[in-house]
């Protein structure tokens, strides 16, 4: 599945994109197990294109919104998402129990708790 969503606030800007998963790398009986119940595998990517500053929590239940309806309109869909391992966290506490967590494991929890936040509500 291939689509995208952006968000502009203020003056940041985020790129949410969801594209295919080149499935020809896993093993042939994945493959066939996955094309004979028309599994979709897409990864999604979450980019900022513009801003510095904190991401708000209305961003993020945004995003959490929108691949909550990918889910509920597509219900083969598995999605991929790997975090972010290089760039830095902007405004990471420096006082944070946080402070010595990779940022990848950070984004991937921070993700975590969004969307099961974002669930429980709905």
């Amino acid at each position: 599945m291939k689509a995208s969503y952006s968000i502009i606030q203020k003056s940041n800007e985020y790129r949410i994109l969801l594209t295919p998963v080149n499935i020809e790398v896993l093993p042939d009986d994945i493959q066939n197990v996955l094309s004979s119940r028309k599994i979709d595998i897409s990864e999604l990517m979450i980019e900022r294109i513009s801003g510095e500053s904190t991401t708000g929590q209305d961003v993020l239940h945004d995003i959490t919104g929108w691949v909550a309806e990918l889910f509920a309109s597509n219900p083969i869909l598995i999605i991929y998402y790997s975090c972010d391992d290089m760039t830095p966290i902007p405004s990471s506490n420096k006082n944070s129990d946080n402070k010595n967590m990779p940022v990848n494991e950070y984004r991937s929890k921070l993700f975590t708790h969004i969307f099961d936040t974002y669930m429980n509500s709905h």
